[in-house]
């Protein structure tokens, strides 16, 4: 008999960014996809803008635009265009439009009061990275990872003129005070100065190590300042001459840089969590201020320049600065960043999400509440966590964060422990990928580099080390009664183990590009996995042979799940779904395409009746219903 899978109303949509909202209002009904029944959280922080007024202040990220009452710090609106993540924002001289630079190649204009679509602007063919109004706004500059800077009528939506001399994409745009030039900044590590009514490549500056991330004119237009990803220094140039004519050296890599209105300070942010203010005269470091515990990636003045906002999705925070008494005004919180990892609970009563940030939260799936907050071992260079997992009994929580340790967190008592490699092997550089319990919680597997180790849970000791894989293991997996383990790795082979005997059972051959995720079905007899090269495969556990390739995904696949009565597989990828096959027709059922940005993991709840997918600092639940 074949089944069909009916989807029904999304009961829960957690964005999980935002119980700690100081500022929370009730934004979780506005502008939600269709289907959606509630929205919990706000997304990622790719961009800030200034309203010309100083009154709000738009933040771009992975579900659209959110635009906030500066003085009160509330949300006042949502600009959600439902199919894209927005990763730049410009409002208009007048205030009265906003543009958001999309990750579909697109450019999108909104009533900046009403939030009414107005148009959408085509003709980049990769990522928008970067978007500004000139100073009349009758024109419209963006740069795209496509390696092209476009010239656009703001009213029209018309391209006027594409500038296309660099040789890798496009980073940062600017435009002159005066309108009449543009500056790029590429990938390919230069700054390109652009006459805009000519169209011809004015000059090129050469001086930076790395990707041209930020570009800022002076306000008399004398002066450009720009930072490189890989620097640790502010650039000054000569606009008229494009010589360089100062270095504003930071102590951490600086991410970016900005005048303020009067001309007279250089702000930045930087790797180390820090805002620093430079005096362009002296062409000193003025005062630093510190309130980040990450990056800072996007600052902004206010119009009249006495406020500084900065902003940093790996700390989750937004702050608002006094310039002149270098005074903290306000802090939004709730903008949080990707998700690598989730997995509910064997109850099926809360989810436990790994973000990048570091920070592993545990939700209550009712009611969307932030129930606790877990940090891995901070002496990791990698910064986030990899992987999540509840034991059998629902007690404790394993996180690997790429550190040489990973802590078990007692949920009972809210303390933790570490498991530390034993550095006296002095094996190759061990940084754990994956945790997994086996079947009773007794055992617990990981994965580094090249090898899987068990470890008995109870006195942290390692029990047994399974090397192979020599280009590295993404993701492992055990078998449903605990004897085997399933690895998938960077050399595009399945590889499955006696996790008793510690030796290499078979090899599986067939993906043609990296193992991101696999999974055993519940009865142990089928293994899936998913790889970089758009496939699901089924394989047979007993003899090693592959199955099924199943086709459908666009692009990288991140994350696999079965379902719990072993009928549905669930399937995650940078195309933005969720796609569910049956098993037995090895057919797709259904393809769930309501995320903004790639969806980077996918669990079914124990009962099977819910599905949670995670993209972008977001999460989404689905209830399902299987009808036979």
């Amino acid at each position: 008999m074949i089944r069909k899978l009916i989807s029904l109303p999304i009961i829960c949509l957690l964005l999980l960014t935002l119980i700690s909202d100081i500022f929370a209002q009730n934004y979780t009904q506005w502008n939600l996809p269709a289907g959606a029944k509630t929205r919990l959280g706000k997304g990622t922080i790719d961009g800030i803008a200034y309203s010309p007024d100083g009154k709000r202040l738009a933040v771009a990220g992975s579900i659209g635009i959110w635009i906030y009452d500066v003085q009160m710090g509330k949300e006042l609106n949502l600009f959600a265009p439902h199919t894209s993540s927005i990763t730049s924002v410009a409002f208009s001289p007048n205030g009265q439009t906003l543009a958001g630079g999309c990750s579909d190649a697109t450019i999108r204009v909104w009533d900046a009061r009403t939030g009414t679509h107005l148009q959408t602007l085509t003709g980049h063919s990769a990522y928008i990275s970067s978007i500004v109004f000139n100073s009349d706004g009758s024109r419209l500059a963006s740069g795209s990872h496509d390696k092209k800077v476009l010239l656009w009528d703001a009213h029209t939506g018309k391209s006027l003129r594409t500038f296309d001399d660099h040789t890798d994409g496009i980073s940062s745009v600017a435009f002159s005070p005066d309108s009449n030039i543009i500056a790029s900044g590429g990938m390919d590590k230069t700054v390109r100065l652009w006459d805009v009514q000519t169209g011809k490549r004015l000059r090129t500056l050469r001086e930076h190590n790395g990707d041209v991330r930020s570009i800022s004119f002076s306000p008399d237009g004398k002066t450009l300042a720009t930072v490189s990803y890989l620097d640790e220094k502010i650039n000054l140039w000569t606009v008229h001459t494009g010589k360089p004519i100062a270095t504003l050296k930071g102590h951490a890599e600086i991410s970016n840089a900005i005048y303020s209105p009067d001309g007279k300070m250089v702000a930045s942010g930087s790797k180390d969590g820090t805002v620093r203010l430079w005096n362009v005269e002296t062409r000193t470091l003025m005062r630093t201020l510190a309130g980040h515990s990450s990056v800072v990636t996007v600052i902004v003045f206010s119009p009249d320049g006495k406020t500084l906002v900065s902003g940093s999705d790996l700390d989750e925070t937004i702050h608002f600065w006094d310039v002149q008494n270098d005074t903290p005004l306000k802090t939004i919180t709730g903008h949080r960043g990707t998700i690598y990892s989730i997995v509910f609970s064997p109850d099926g009563k809360t989810l436990a999400c790994g973000y990048r940030s570091g920070i592993v939260k545990q939700w209550n799936v009712q009611t969307g509440i932030s129930l606790r907050t877990f940090k891995g071992s901070t002496k990791s260079v990698f910064n986030f966590v990899r992987s999540v997992m509840f034991s059998p009994d629902g007690k404790t929580l394993a996180i690997a964060n790429g550190d040489i340790s990973f802590p078990i967190w007692n949920l009972e008592t809210d303390t933790h422990r570490l498991i530390p490699f034993d550095m006296r092997v002095r094996p190759p550089i061990v940084r754990f990928e994956q945790v997994v319990f086996n079947q009773n919680g007794k055992k617990l597997a990981s994965a580094d580099w090249h090898t899987i180790r068990i470890w008995d849970v109870q006195t942290g000791k390692q029990l047994r080390a399974m090397v192979g894989g020599e280009a590295g293991y993404n993701h492992i997996a055990f078998s449903p009664d605990g004897k085997m383990i399933a690895a998938g790795g960077r050399d595009n082979i399945l590889r499955l183990w006696d996790a008793t005997k510690g030796i290499q059972l078979r090899t599986m051959k067939g993906h043609t590009d990296t193992i991101n995720g696999v999974a055993f079905s519940p009865d142990g007899k089928i293994i899936t996995s998913v790889s970089s090269d758009s496939t699901v495969r089924l394989w047979n556990v007993q003899t090693g042979n592959q199955l099924q390739t199943m086709n459908g995904h666009k692009g990288i696949i991140y994350g696999v799940a079965f379902s719990p009565d072993g009928k549905t597989i669930a399937s995650a990828g940078l195309d933005k779904t969720v796609r569910l096959w049956d098993v037995d027709m090895h057919a797709l059922i259904l393809t769930l395409a309501e995320h903004q940005s790639s969806v980077t993991a996918v669990t079914f709840s124990p009962d099977g009746k819910v599905i949670a997918s995670a993209s972008g600092g977001t999460v989404l639940l689905w209830e399902i219903s299987i009808l036979q």
